[in-house]
């Protein structure tokens, strides 16, 4: 698959993983509801550390699987394409239950910006999604002769991408508050975002 090729394939994937609320959409959502836009942004900035430092990690791993097996690509896109149809299915679940809960709370006095920021880095660094993103899902879209340059490519994409979703709550939250809280509009956002997922999980296993 040409890079070019692979980026416009890779850029709706990740724009639909983006856009599914995960554990650093939570914690934006929390500091943004209580320390306002300034914290809200704070805290995507240190998510988007947090991206960077995932992703640089994985890279070292990566190098050392082309360089040792190669052979293994294609392996790599099943898998990735079979972890992509888990979190549509996990997102068509959620729908079933967004009834039953809010998506989210005043949490009381804004927190320091410090802190938001910290927590953004942290709870992104610690989630095994994003490592197994950049592990799984971003070879998938890389074909020989591309390595570190192509993964770097799409990583910062990716990066890029994140950090305006995150920004975007952080400056709309006040906005879109209301039409997100209620159940019906939330699910229609799981039940959308899933089959979308599931859909791109086949397409990524049915392309040669």
């Amino acid at each position: 698959m040409p890079e070019g090729a692979a980026v416009a394939a890779f850029v709706p994937v990740a724009f639909l993983l983006v856009l599914t609320p995960g554990a650093t959409t939570a914690v934006v959502v929390r500091h943004a509801l209580d320390g306002g836009h300034r914290a809200g942004a704070a805290t995507a900035v240190g998510a988007a550390f947090g991206n960077s430092t995932q992703a640089a990690a994985a890279a070292g791993g990566l190098a050392l699987l082309l360089q040792r097996a190669p052979a293994l690509l294609g392996a790599v896109q099943v898998a990735g394409a079979c972890y992509l149809a888990w979190l549509g299915l996990r997102s068509l679940a959620h729908a079933r239950r967004a009834h039953a809960r809010p998506i989210a709370a005043p949490a009381g006095a804004a927190a320091a910006h410090r802190s938001s920021l910290t927590d953004g880095f942290v709870v992104t660094l610690l989630n095994p999604s994003t490592l197994t993103f950049y592990l799984v899902i971003v070879p998938g879209f890389i074909r020989p002769p591309g390595g570190l340059g192509a993964f770097g490519l799409l990583a910062v994409i990716h990066v890029a991408m994140a950090f305006s979703c995150h920004l975007a709550w952080a400056l709309a939250l006040d906005r879109v508050r209301g039409a997100f809280s209620r159940p019906g509009a939330r699910q229609a956002l799981d039940v959308a975002a899933g089959l979308a997922l599931i859909a791109l999980a086949a397409q990524m296993v049915w392309t040669p």
